[in-house]
């Protein structure tokens, strides 16, 4: 079963900070997973000169799920990236 999530980010950063995104999962996931992503960043300044630019990278991360459980207390999970 393939989801896609996607997340639009605006803002201002300067060089060095980050901004972190978080997705949650859906149930029931269990054994192998491979999570892909892609990820495309504009990069724009005004000083000395105008300047644009876009970065566009992609990767597969694998992660192992042992089991997800819910209980009225939350969520209880046990995760592993291989």
């Amino acid at each position: 079963m393939e989801k896609k999530y996607e997340h639009h980010l605006k803002g201002r950063w300067n060089v060095g900070e980050s901004a972190e995104i978080i997705t949650l999962i859906g149930k029931n996931i269990s054994g192998n997973v491979n999570i892909d992503f892609h990820i495309t960043a504009t990069i724009e300044g005004k000083r000395p000169y105008y300047y644009k630019d876009k970065i566009e990278f992609s990767f597969t991360e694998n992660m192992y799920f042992e089991e997800i459980m819910f209980n009225k207390r939350g969520i209880q999970k046990n995760l592993h990236a291989n």
